[in-house]
């Protein structure tokens, strides 16, 4: 970590938290955080929490909504018909055609 430059990709950003990375938000009170991304699915009408996916990189949470689906779809019998995201999945409007 401490011969690491400005400019040097895979950068280590945490010693206990190896996958962390930086994202950048835009915002000009905070436009930096560092951490790592997880994608949650839950039932439409519970609070059970029964998928998870965290990608290994700093990609757009939009493009997550495939394999997190894909996840959560083979844990189901049923197929899921309907999926309800935050501003962060805007733009989307099908997944796979479906």
């Amino acid at each position: 970590m401490l011969t690491q430059k400005k400019h040097d990709s895979d950068k280590v950003y945490s010693l206990h938290e190896p996958q962390a990375y930086c994202v950048a938000k835009g915002k000009d009170h905070k436009p930096y955080e560092y951490g790592a991304k997880a994608s949650i699915i839950t039932t439409s009408t519970g609070n059970i929490i029964f998928e998870r996916c965290e990608p290994r990189k700093n990609i757009a949470d939009v493009n997550t909504l495939d394999e997190v689906l894909e996840k959560a779809q083979s844990v189901r019998i049923s197929k899921i018909q309907e999926a309800v995201c935050d501003r962060g999945y805007r733009g989307r409007k099908e997944v796979k055609g479906d």
